[in-house]
């Protein structure tokens, strides 16, 4: 195991409770992103990724030329769609160009991000979808009526790629959110956030997201009715179509995937929670975003 550091902690201006590792590699050609879930944040949802990703860089050396990106926002007050639109703004400000983070870069760094690897927990990964639904829609209006590339073109789709790579992304999600909260499992959520049970009521009552996040709510039918609609035409819109991860103990969300998207994996001894925090003795999250590039968009 490497003990030496190859990722350095800085904030991101403007976004309090965010922040980023960056690779010293100069060669950093990619950027992976994590998005916490339902009472969650930067830190703690993703416990020891941050630093078993240089632990382990000998064994998945890929890290080692990929900035680390962990993103908060409010989870519980504001609606999902308001959390998409600026998770989507953020995106924007690093991917290709991680303009935001520029000032902390050698002045001589001027280099794109390639690949673009999306990571949500829970209710991140509904504000993913969201997000990149969104992008979709705008992109298609400013094209007015000009159609996407046909699946055949492989030359025209790499050119589209090339201009709007954030299609490219690749999506993997653990605990997803999207189709919807078990009731039943607000009593196993209280048994790890114990600091929420005095104000539980309160929260139920008046969270958004909470309301939002129930199971056929009309939120989560657009999120699944547009992402399914893109992603079955275009295949090679990689964004839309995730690969999930849940613990076959999760009691919190419903268990599945879209029409379109990779089989929901499904492993063994893991929750809701525990499912996303890589530990010594379990390496699959570090695992399966380091082997995120090598996944088909077609879901192989």
């Amino acid at each position: 195991m490497s003990e030496v550091s190859m990722h350095h902690l800085v904030s991101i201006p403007g976004y309090k409770g965010s922040f980023a590792l960056l690779s010293e590699s100069s060669a950093a050609h990619t950027a992976v992103v994590f998005v916490h879930g339902f009472k969650g944040d930067a830190t703690t949802t993703w416990s020891q990724f941050h630093s078993l990703i240089d632990v382990y860089s000998s064994e998945f050396e890929w890290w080692k030329a990929t900035d680390v990106y962990f993103y908060k926002y409010g989870s519980l007050a504001k609606p999902i769609a308001v959390n998409a639109h600026e998770f989507r703004l953020f995106l924007d400000l690093i991917f290709p160009s991680p303009e935001i983070i520029q000032p902390v870069r050698s002045a001589v760094w001027n280099m794109r991000y390639s690949k673009l690897v999306l990571v949500g927990h829970s209710e991140g990964a509904v504000v993913i979808r969201r997000a990149l639904v969104e992008s979709y829609k705008l992109l298609r209006e400013t094209r007015l009526m000009i159609p996407f590339p046909n699946p055949e073109n492989e030359h025209d789709i790499q050119l589209f790629l090339q201009t709007n790579p954030v299609f490219a992304a690749t999506l993997i999600l653990f605990a997803p959110a999207y189709l919807g909260f078990s009731g039943a499992g607000w009593i196993q959520l209280l048994l790890h956030f114990p600091k929420i049970s005095g104000i539980f009521n309160a929260a139920l009552n008046f969270s958004t997201a909470y309301v939002e996040l129930q199971k056929d709510s009309p939120v989560l039918r657009q999120i699944k009715d547009d992402t399914t609609a893109i992603a079955g035409p275009y295949p090679y819109l990689s964004a839309f179509r995730a690969h999930s991860i849940f613990g076959e103990d999760d009691r919190i969300v419903y268990i599945g995937e879209y029409d379109n998207d990779q089989a929901a994996e499904i492993i063994e001894h893991h929750d809701h929670i525990s499912i996303c925090k890589p530990t010594p003795k379990y390496k699959m999250p570090i695992k399966v975003v380091r082997y995120a590039d090598r996944r088909k968009a077609s879901g192989g």
